[in-house]
């Protein structure tokens, strides 16, 4: 019994004391290399079995109990992780129809108030704190503030589109007494007994903008939401900047310019039609058809001869005699055609 006992606790390879058993077999071995050369002799996988087959009731022991546990325990958690994930991929019956019957809503109400709402895959945890929702002809929307030098960041739900946004940032840091502790934070933005907010400047960042060179719309606190998010991208719900008169050459505005209006879509037909009623050559192409072909040689040749003229006077008359040439071969051939009639009608 003692030999067997010390077969047990030594290396299957150096008979140095084991430290190490294999999970797959049980095997003791004293080290990584003895461990290593173990799985090359016996080709074993090193993996821990999920079960193992118990002949009689004498073979059980806590090993094959654990085993057993092991394997309920991996199949509760397989089911838990598909669980989660049909939820973060919407695929949750549940979840899928609430989400989608208020965003699209949501979304359908944004479309006729002219704004671009951006709507994150469900997993994103922009698209959690995403609270807002359509009542009625309004919207209730989730508003972030950010106060970049406090590094203070507040959500805020429930924020109507009809309502000044000078309103909703009262409400935060405002000199009622539950703002008391967010009034201290954030000192440097407020005025001590005051909910004066000349002194404040608010931006809102310009989505879509490469990240090396990004763009901000400034913001006035007495225009509602609806008036400010018009022809605005947002991505989920609105994040407003709030910054002193210091912190304001830190965000450039976005300039105007880059908006694409209707008039100067439609500026570049208009100036062709001007430069085309302008050209003298170009009307030549719009004359009637029923002219001679002499006649209007003649005028392309005036017209030629003027606008060479222009340019250099030297090299009027070089220009100008090919073309009366070819004014003289016309003619000569109109008579020539003339005097073939005539013949043919006296035969």
């Amino acid at each position: 019994q003692t030999g067997n006992m010390a077969t047990e606790t030594v290396c299957v390879f150096c008979n140095k004391p084991s430290k190490y058993k294999c999970p797959g077999c049980e095997t003791k071995t004293c080290s990584l290399p003895c461990y290593k050369q173990h799985k090359e002799v016996s080709k074993c996988s090193g993996k821990r079995k999920r079960s193992s087959f118990a002949q009689s009731v004498n073979e059980l022991n806590d090993n094959t109990i654990l085993q057993d546990f092991y394997l309920l325990e991996e199949s509760t958690r397989f089911v838990g992780a598909s669980h989660r994930d049909a939820e973060l991929r919407g695929d949750s019956k549940r979840m899928k129809g609430w989400l989608q019957g208020r965003l699209k809503k949501l979304v359908s109400n944004c479309k006729k108030k002219s704004i671009n709402l951006k709507i994150l895959p469900v997993a994103f945890e922009r698209h959690k704190k995403n609270r807002s929702f359509v009542t009625g002809e309004r919207i209730a929307w989730t508003l972030e503030w950010l106060f970049i030098n406090a590094e203070a960041t507040y959500l805020a739900e429930k924020l109507f589109d009809d309502v000044p946004l000078s309103e909703h940032l009262l409400s935060l840091i405002g000199t009622q007494p539950n703002n008391t502790v967010r009034r201290q934070r954030l000192k440097e933005y407020v005025m001590p007994g005051s909910n004066k907010l000349d002194h404040l400047c608010l931006f809102l960042k310009a989505e879509g903008r490469p990240a090396n060179d990004p763009r901000y719309f400034e913001l006035n606190p007495d225009k509602t939401l609806k008036e400010i998010l018009q022809n605005k991208t947002i991505l989920e719900f609105p994040s407003i900047i709030v910054s002193t008169p210091a912190e304001k050459t830190s965000f450039p505005i976005m300039p105007e310019a880059l908006t694409v209006t209707s008039t100067e879509q439609t500026e570049p037909a208009q100036t062709q039609a001007l430069s085309t009623s302008t050209n003298p050559v170009a009307k030549t192409n719009t004359e009637p058809a029923t002219e001679t072909g002499t006649e209007s040689i003649q005028k392309q040749t005036l017209i030629a001869g003027t606008e060479q003229q222009t340019h250099s006077p030297n090299q009027c008359h070089t220009i100008i005699e090919p073309v009366e040439t070819q004014i003289l071969n016309a003619s000569t051939e109109s008579v020539a055609d003339t005097t073939s009639t005539n013949e043919h009608d006296t035969s």
